[in-house]
């Protein structure tokens, strides 16, 4: 999984989480949505200000889980259903049955179940098909150039088989056991999405990109990258996820696209949906959601997104922070709350360590908490006789609206020890790549429904990429090899509490809080979401 993103991947998953939740569209959603069009009764749900996902494709989009339109065109064997608990249900699959040592994961399908298009039913080889395309074992199209590979190979640890046993039903085999597979994959990754094998086939890569064909209850109608996509409801919908087409209450769904690096953000962002003209809108600031509360044309969402986290990362290779005890003097002149303050969130979104309790596997409920404390920081630095102390800090990429905020408070508070901050809006590429750039980091990650993937992100192999504050530890390293495998959730939180206590002991990440967004519908829509705060659109209901 080191290598699911690759030189292709572009912007994923933890970058991307940053602008959807605190950033939105740079165009007017009122023009896209075709706010003229009358009403009446025909159904349709408008929605502003939604990221450009880059492509429609499972295994080649710039969210690598199931936020729509994946989680509405798209459906797997299982998925997580809205609400607050991560627990799977079936879904393409009838039953799902994981073998004791782990290795093999044995399915049947339900049968008539429809793909768009007249792609005929979904059978055990369209699962074959979806997931060998997914490791590389499958051209992703028929006329695939050398350069068309799937991101998310490593969303399937060693598999080596998958044996059909019969029209409906197979086995998924593994070299060895991938814990990961039931409780990120399948329900949770586009890469576990299924596909018509009949379809990609005859479509190939052009015609597939503008329409790709799932068994979900909206269809694509059309798709124009940075601009706008609009689905429809598939009325031939097989029902896998419990309810027939007449269930899902909306005939269109139509997207406003924010245009690339897009980051719109206040009355700007909510001007169509406090006018009528749009229906919902996801990502909007704190501060906007105090400022419409008092709006009765509208309902607030907030959103805890607990997987999802902010942090500071140190270089612990540079030759101004090499030194422990100047880390953990940083550690201990920052002040978390007014960290959290800044962002305009609650102070019980503060993480003490990597995964939150809301993960449930993984959890480290003794996990130090770090107070300010000026003199013992400042104690620390003339132990390591470090006096005048400089450094950078930056945060790459699209930062979320309230980051120069934090920074300024990082700025201030290591003022207080005597070190004085820098602060670099635009950093160079070299200040992630080269460690004897980069220093200090404030870090938007986010994150996916296992350990093994928050863990992912601070291997030796993502020195340069995502570890930015450098640190390679190889019993880390064994101990994350050691949780993709063991399958017992208990013995799971015991490798990651000892994980996270060695990332502690480095001093090279002090933790601030889970991330938090917050959504608005029209008052007379009842919105879905996930347990991270992911809207789920196909469930959002008239009221």
């Amino acid at each position: 999984m080191a290598s699911r993103r690759g030189k292709q991947a572009g912007m994923a998953r933890r970058v991307f989480l940053k602008k959807v939740g605190l950033a939105g569209a740079a165009m007017s959603a009122a023009g896209l949505l075709d706010a003229g069009k009358t009403r009446g009764a025909s159904s349709t749900l408008r929605w502003s200000s939604a990221q450009n996902p880059g492509t429609l494709d499972p295994l080649t989009n710039q969210f690598d889980y199931a936020f729509p339109p994946f989680s509405t065109v798209f459906e797997g064997l299982t998925r997580y259903p809205p609400g607050d608990k991560w627990q799977a249900v079936n879904t393409l699959a009838e039953t799902l049955e994981q073998s004791p040592d782990g290795k093999s994961i044995s399915f049947t399908l339900k049968q008539g179940i429809p793909f768009h298009g007249g792609y005929g039913e979904v059978v055990a080889e369209d699962v074959q098909y979806s997931f060998y395309r997914a490791v590389g074992k499958e051209k992703m199209y028929p006329d695939a150039a050398k350069e068309d590979t799937s991101w998310y190979a490593g969303d399937f640890g060693g598999l080596q088989e998958i044996k059909i046993t019969g029209k409906y039903s197979g086995v998924i085999l593994f070299d060895k056991p991938f814990s990961p597979m039931v409780r990120l994959t399948l329900p949770y990754a586009t890469s576990g999405l299924i596909v018509s094998k009949k379809a990609v086939q005859t479509l190939g890569k052009a015609a597939w990109l503008k329409k790709p064909i799932g068994t979900g209850p909206y269809e694509i109608v059309t798709y124009t990258p940075n601009r706008e996509l609009i689905m429809k409801r598939f009325d031939q919908y097989g029902g896998a996820a419990g309810q027939s087409a007449s269930a899902f209450p909306w005939e269109e769904i139509r997207v406003s696209l924010a245009g690339s690096g897009a980051t719109t953000t206040g009355a700007a962002m909510t001007a169509g949906v406090e006018s009528g003209d749009v229906d919902f809108t996801y990502g909007i600031t704190p501060l906007d959601a105090q400022r419409l509360q008092g709006n009765s044309e509208l309902k607030i969402y907030g959103l805890p997104q607990p997987l999802s986290y902010n942090f500071v990362q140190i270089n612990v290779l540079h030759p101004k922070l090499k030194d422990i005890r100047v880390r953990k003097a940083i550690r201990l002149g920052l002040d978390i709350p007014a960290m959290i303050q800044a962002q305009d969130l609650d102070a019980s979104t503060r993480l003490n360590a990597l995964i939150a309790r809301q993960m449930g596997v993984g959890y480290w409920p003794d996990a130090p908490v770090y107070e300010r404390n000026v003199d013992k920081a400042k104690s620390l630095l003339q132990e390591a006789g470090v006096s005048s102390l400089e450094l950078d800090i930056a945060i790459p990429g699209t930062p979320p609206a309230t980051s120069k905020d934090v920074m300024q408070v990082i700025q201030s508070n290591l003022a207080d020890i005597g070190i004085k901050v820098n602060i670099l809006l635009s950093p160079p590429d070299s200040y992630v790549k080269d460690r004897a750039v980069g220093q200090l980091y404030w870090t938007n990650y986010g994150g996916a429904p296992d350990p093994y993937y928050q863990f992912e992100w601070f291997t030796c192999a993502q020195l340069s990429l995502w570890d930015w504050a450098f640190w390679c530890n190889s019993d880390y390293d064994n101990m994350w090899s050691q949780i993709a495998i063991e399958e017992n959730e208990a013995k799971r939180t015991q490798i990651a509490i000892k994980m996270q206590q060695l990332m502690d002991e480095s001093a090279g990440f002090v933790w601030s809080n889970y991330q938090f967004t917050n959504a608005v519908t029209r008052a007379g829509i009842q919105g879905a979401f996930d347990p991270n705060g992911n809207p789920i659109v196909q469930y959002f209901k008239p009221t």
